[in-house]
């Protein structure tokens, strides 16, 4: 995915804090329709974890793959624009440096070596 949130156009995946209480895969399904309107779900599944240690952040971050049923997207109130991007066009953006979001690249990391 592809999206632009107040720091301008840049490439990431949607993402957010958990509530108290949530798992992982909740959170990461209630953060997909705040920032998507995305609700139909066909598959989620937890990825890994990694430990985000920025200065300011020193939680444990959770990646999950989620499954869609359907392309649309609604912007939620989060972001300025959303679009799917082929996994594809971000491997190549990841190759060429554009996606400099460290959380984002981590996460694509785990990604990228859990669907090998």
């Amino acid at each position: 995915m592809a999206s632009g949130d107040r720091r301008g156009p840049q490439l990431r995946v949607p993402s957010g804090m958990g509530e108290p209480g949530e798992t992982i895969i909740q959170t990461a399904l209630r953060e997909l329709h705040e920032e998507t309107g995305v609700d139909d779900v066909v598959s989620a599944r937890e990825v890994g974890v990694f430990h985000a240690d920025t200065g300011l952040l020193s939680n444990l971050i959770g990646v999950v793959e989620i499954i869609v049923a359907e392309d649309r997207l609604v912007v939620g109130p989060e972001l300025q624009s959303a679009r799917w991007t082929p996994v594809a066009v971000l491997d190549a953006a990841v190759a060429a440096g554009q996606i400099r979001d460290g959380i984002t690249l981590a996460a694509w990391a785990l990604w990228t070596s859990a669907r090998r």
